[in-house]
């Protein structure tokens, strides 16, 4: 080495070489160490790089004679920049005694590269600590006693696509973990990286404690064990948590695998579990233990359930359910089937998927099945009555209460998701001070059951939430301003009794009575004004996206009469309110009211499960208020139009979802609009009007592209046509026009006519949302769940109620 020049490389014959220290060896590009004979390596008992630059070392073995003991190491790299050690094989004595080693230990260095190295039977495997410019990837870490990967005290770091292989045996008091963070850190990506338990469950997942972390990224890993922090951040700011699935292991440890990070985090797009199936925001929350509720494991993945000892092809996602494109599906599949996933979309061909059992839709609340005769859609002038999904048990006091901002009157049966009522946000609720008075009755007090909340997950959208809750025999009633709460508290609740709950706030104070007694009273500044999420009766919404309606924690039993007022109240105040008396004693007449927020009962009107964006452009998308302009360059007014430019970034938290409106209800049609894709080799959504199958009669849509080639795929009610045109470029402008009618189906490219069939669709019952910059093809029936998102601009989209054609004019220029 002392003969070397930077650019050299050194040939190393097989054979063992020792301890080898590599000691203040400094050059100007990289010496590299290499063994000879690839199947032949040459091997050392210990390797440390030390107050060195430019090195490399390739293919070697070191293999350690012995355990060793705390803070010994098998290779380290100190106090050295610019040092590579890539496809090699580290590992202690292997004995099946695994406590002892550090694999890998990177420690006070800068531009450190650790690639594809096989490291095992060692107590921890790679550490970094006190380096910045580090990164870890595509290596396999096994046969451990405490820590896969530990790190702290480093900066701009990327540990990507590394491999926990499962096999942990640690000891009695062993804080065992997959990836550990115990110092500062900023700058981190932690990207494609996979843990799936083999030997116990004990492991936690991405666990980052015990100091502030700044600007980090976690996306598209993969994580089945048993401990509640599958992904942990304790502090910090900027942080990414998206595109990751992470699933508890049944019957062992925890029953939740949770994502826990600083309040205004961004978390999207990924797959946890709980104790209950369901959606928050654009993520879905996967359970194990009730094969008749939503998402359970195996409606979700080929096998799930499996536990120690599971395998990626166990986590196959099943055709038509909500697992496609959610969480770690683009990482998923890549490694499963060795194909370029990155963008998350899914792999589904561009053909309906062979019939399986559908899985249960993937909404929080799934919608009840289909009355015989559709339900009477015609807004109803009296809506402060009827509003549960069955009958009102309680008639006689279901009158409105003059000034009311929300009446729901009589007895509302809580039992289950299908019976939670969703209230959308009106500007009847944004008050800034407000009382609430409800009566409830509750079947069960153990576990956790929300009364009534109007709440998102910490204190995203400018908190001043609202959630009331039962658990374990406690009522509690929490109250957020933006940036801190207060719980008042209430013990020895009883089932099957009947309790007058009234609750109010404003003037920086809130305050409790129960059964007309003051229970409790807390300085708070909180306000309504600004609150625009959902408001649950018989639920709690606090773990949802802001303005999501997705909840958790039904109530069991009975909350009837439920009435919001403006401004404080006595219970006394309230009683006169709701028996019609005015402050000077006289009858109000009822009949004329302010008008109350609406009732959306959450089976028949569920929120989409991940409803992207409905306003990236200057324009408005939604097709309730379409705009009027004409496409470009077309004299025909369009039904529904998205003009300017729609930036699109791969993920489907950009994808516009559109919900069905009656515009869209036409007999024949042409969808016309222009993109520049950043690639055009992915499976890559442009605008998507489908679900699963021939679901709700067909005649769905869906144009994307694929391997450089676009396609429109056209449905009647059992058989496709799809249309094509090959030859596209990346960041090359295309105009696309598909048109539709009782005869035929045409797609145009940049004004020609590129392919057309004798084909009827017919859009005059589609009723699925619309993506843009997605596919729907993946969802159920009336869902906004999207997949394949595309990456790159969709510009001018407009929907006509004509089967256009080269004939109308420059329309297709």
């Amino acid at each position: 080495m002392s003969k070397a020049s930077g650019g050299d490389t050194i040939l190393l014959s097989s054979g063992n070489y020792g301890s080898l220290n590599l000691k203040n060896l400094n050059f100007d590009s990289y010496v590299t160490l290499k063994s000879a004979d690839a199947n032949h390596e040459a091997q050392f008992s210990s390797l440390k790089f030390e107050n060195s630059s430019h090195l490399r070392v390739d293919n070697v073995h070191v293999d350690s004679p012995s355990n060793g003991g705390p803070g010994s190491w098998v290779v380290q790299v100190y106090r050295s920049n610019h040092i590579e050690f890539i496809n090699s094989e580290v590992n202690g004595l292997v004995d099946k005694v695994y406590d002892g080693h550090y694999g890998i230990h990177v420690k006070e260095s800068d531009y450190v590269t650790l690639d594809n190295n096989n490291v095992h039977d060692i107590g921890n495997g790679i550490l970094g600590f006190g380096s910045d410019h580090l990164t870890v990837k595509n290596n396999s870490v096994d046969y451990v006693y405490s820590d896969f990967f530990k790190f702290g005290g480093v900066h701009d770091v990327v540990i990507e696509n590394n491999d926990g292989g499962g096999h942990l045996y640690p000891g009695p008091k062993s804080h065992a973990d997959f990836m550990q963070f115990q110092a500062e850190a900023s700058d981190v990506v932690i990207r494609g990286n996979t843990f799936l338990s083999q030997s116990s469950e004990r492991a936690q997942g991405i666990f980052l404690d015990d100091a502030v972390y700044n600007n980090i990224t976690i996306e598209d890993n993969i994580i089945y064990s048993g401990k509640l922090n599958a992904i942990l951040v304790s502090d910090g700011s900027g942080i990414t948590v998206r595109d990751n699935t992470v699933l508890s292991v049944p019957n062992l440890g925890h029953k939740a695998a949770a994502i826990r990070v600083p309040s205004g985090s961004v978390v999207e797009n990924n797959i946890t579990s709980s104790y209950e199936g369901g959606t928050s925001g654009s993520n879905i929350v996967a359970q194990w233990d009730d094969v008749k509720d939503v998402n359970h494991y195996n409606t979700l993945f080929k096998n799930a359930d499996a536990g120690l000892g599971i395998t990626l092809e166990d986590l196959r996602p099943v055709a038509g359910s909500a697992a496609i494109g959610k969480g770690a599906y683009g990482r998923l599949m890549e490694l499963l089937d060795g194909k370029d996933h990155s963008d998350n979309g899914a792999s589904t061909p561009p053909v309906t998927p062979d019939p399986v059992e559908p899985a249960p839709t993937p909404e929080v609340t799934p919608p009840t099945p289909e009355p015989d005769t559709k339900p009477d859609t015609t807004p109803d002038t009296d809506t402060g009555t009827d509003t549960g999904t069955g009958p009102d048990t309680n008639t006689g006091s279901n009158t409105s209460v003059a000034g009311a901002a929300f009446w729901m009157g009589g007895a509302h049966e809580i039992s289950g998701k299908g019976d939670v009522i969703n209230v959308k946000a009106t500007d009847a609720l944004h008050l800034d001070s407000a009382t609430i008075a409800l009566t409830f009755n509750a079947d069960v007090v153990s576990g956790s059951h929300g009364i009534l909340s109007k709440d998102a997950y910490g204190y995203a959208g400018g908190g001043n939430h609202f959630t009331s809750y039962i658990q374990n025999g406690t009522l509690h009633v929490r109250f957020q301003d933006g940036a801190s709460e207060q719980i008042i508290s209430v013990k020895g609740i009883q089932a099957n009794t009947d309790y007058d709950l009234q609750v109010s706030f404003g003037d920086g104070a809130a305050q409790v009575w129960l059964d007309g007694t003051s229970v409790g009273t807390a300085a708070i500044d909180t306000s309504w004004v600004n609150n625009n999420e959902y408001m649950q009766i018989g639920a709690n919404g606090w773990a949802s996206g802001t303005g999501q309606s997705d909840f958790t924690h039904v109530f069991d039993g009975t909350i009837s009469d439920v009435v919001i007022v403006e401004g404080v109240k006595s219970p006394a105040e309230m009683d006169k309110l709701l028996s019609g008396q005015t402050d000077d004693n006289t009858t109000a007449d009822n009949s004329s009211t302010v008008d109350p927020a609406p009732v959306d009962p959450a089976p028949v009107d569920p929120t989409p499960v991940d409803p992207a964006p409905v306003d990236p452009a200057p324009t408005d998308p939604t097709p309730t208020d379409p705009t009027p302009e004409a496409g470009p360059e077309s004299s025909l007014a369009p039904v529904f139009s998205l003009l300017g430019d729609s930036e699109f970034n791969g993920k489907v938290g950009s994808v516009v979802s559109v919900d069905h409106d009656d515009s869209l209800e036409l007999s024949q049609g042409t969808i016309a609009f222009s993109f520049e894709a950043d690639s055009v080799k992915k499976l890559a959504g442009l605008v998507s009007k489908d679900a699963w199958g021939y679901e709700d009669g067909g005649n769905h849509l869906s144009i994307y592209i694929k391997n450089g080639t676009l396609y429109a795929r056209f449905q009647d009610d059992d058989s496709d046509a799809i249309l094509s045109a090959s030859g596209l470029k990346a960041n090359t402008h295309y105009d696309v026009a598909a048109s539709f009618d009782d005869d035929e189906v045409s797609l145009y490219l940049n004004g020609k006519l590129v392919d057309s069939d004798s084909f009827t669709m017919d859009w005059s019952h589609n009723d699925q949302v619309m993506q843009i910059g997605g596919l729907g093809w993946a969802s159920h029936d009336g869902s906004a769940d999207a997949s394949d998102a595309f990456d790159g601009t969709i510009s001018d989209f407009a929907i006509y109620d004509h089967a256009l054609n080269a004939a109308d004019g420059n329309f297709f220029a």
